[in-house]
């Protein structure tokens, strides 16, 4: 537990010394909107995919004690096998995860930021936990304990923060083997030709073995071809396949079933005419902006509260989760200005107060105070009847939707 502080506190330095340094160079690299749709979406991820981790993990135990073909001896092979195969599966789980409609639909999520910066590498994908479960069985079946697939997948986590940063170049020989910031900046760009590329985590190695590797050569254009017109997490994480069934609704069940396992931009006959991305959103106003960070800051401390709430029983630890999500849902439509937000925090407010009814003293306490701040918000916001704004911009190349 105090490595995963130390971790998150290391994160928000680096994440905030990058907002003051690049202002101060007269490069931002942040916009408000973008920036805090990303840091949802890892609070959305945070408050539903440990659920979906620990499944996973319970179910690595008994296929690792019954399919292992070889006991782990700890020795430097083991440990150098162990890396090289969660590096191959993994490399092969994100390429499915960019070549098939099902994989991008649950993936898209971390890619859908116009910029790129250390808020996308927070930007997770709340449902992959859905999809992760086949790299199991090869795992097993080495033998890896499921102690050493933790470790490998903290160092997973860890490893990808750095490689979001724009200042760092081609870093030489390095590059060769290992997965650099200039490889993922192609990795992240929808320009034609840098699309479909460089999915290695820590190595680069197998992309290099598999022919898709890509040089930088120009800077990237970074986000989607097929965008999700809002800043929501929850539509950011649901949009996508409503997108593809829209795009099936009039095929046969065939072409509807099959669609989700063909590329991005499949269809029967031709290909999907592609959208291009909608014109730069300004950030809210700054009464709305305060909303949104009291919404995050609920959301986060509900996170935070619910691994340390051992004491407490577990319908009270289910109704944090909840209330931690109503807290994504309440910054979303704020976020976007929606007219429905001002009911949505109000209802808020009320489950928060009705949670703390069942609650121990202390958390009770805790759970309305935020009530109140978050009624106090609902009553100073003034929702737009116009919703979020938009300012020019360039557009995106149109080509294969996924990045």
């Amino acid at each position: 537990m105090i490595w995963g502080v130390i971790g998150l506190v290391v994160a928000a330095v680096a994440f905030l010394a990058e907002i003051v340094i690049s202002a101060g160079l007269g490069r931002p690299l942040h916009r408000w909107t973008d920036s805090l749709s990303a840091l949802s979406l890892s609070l959305l991820t945070g408050l539903v995919a440990p659920f979906g981790k620990a499944f996973l993990f319970l179910m690595y135990i008994p296929l690792y004690q019954t399919l292992a073909v070889r006991a782990w001896t700890g020795g430097v092979l083991d440990w150098v096998m162990a890396v090289l195969a969660y590096e191959f599966f993994g490399y092969w789980f994100h390429r499915f995860s960019h070549r098939t409609n099902l994989g991008w639909a649950v993936h898209v999520a971390h890619h859908q930021s116009e910029e790129l910066n250390l808020s996308t590498a927070l930007r997770t994908a709340p449902l992959r936990s859905l999809l992760d479960w086949p790299t199991l069985l090869p795992m097993a079946l080495l033998g890896i304990p499921p102690y050493v697939l933790g470790l490998l997948y903290i160092q997973h986590v860890a490893g990808q923060y750095w490689l979001h940063i724009q200042w760092v170049g081609r870093l030489g020989p390095f590059g060769w083997l290992f997965n650099t910031p200039s490889h993922h900046r192609v990795h992240h760009g929808c320009d034609v030709g840098y699309q479909d590329a460089n999915y290695g985590a820590s190595l680069i190695l197998w992309d290099r073995l598999f022919g898709t590797f890509v040089p930088e050569t120009h800077a990237p254009t970074y986000g989607v071809t097929r965008p999700v017109p809002g800043w929501d997490p929850f539509r950011a994480t649901v949009y996508p396949f409503v997108q593809v069934w829209t795009d099936a609704r009039e095929w046969s069940v065939w072409d509807r079933i099959r669609v989700w396992f063909m590329p991005p931009g499949w269809a029967p006959d031709h290909p999907i005419p592609h959208r291009s991305p909608p014109s730069r959103r300004n950030a809210p106003p700054p009464q709305q902006l305060a909303a949104v960070l009291w919404y995050f800051l609920c959301g986060s401390l509900l996170l935070v509260a619910v691994p340390q709430a051992h004491s407490l029983p577990i319908h009270a630890r289910v109704l944090m989760v909840v209330a931690g999500l109503w807290c994504v849902r309440a910054f979303g439509l704020t976020l976007e200005d929606r007219p429905i937000a001002r009911w949505e925090r109000v209802c808020l407010s009320i489950a928060l107060v009705a949670a703390g009814i069942w609650l121990p003293t202390a958390a009770s306490v805790g759970l309305f105070a935020m009530a109140a701040g978050t009624l106090a918000v609902a009553v100073r916001s003034s929702p737009s009847t116009t919703g979020w704004t938009q300012t020019s911009g360039s557009s995106t190349p149109t080509a294969n939707p996924s990045p």
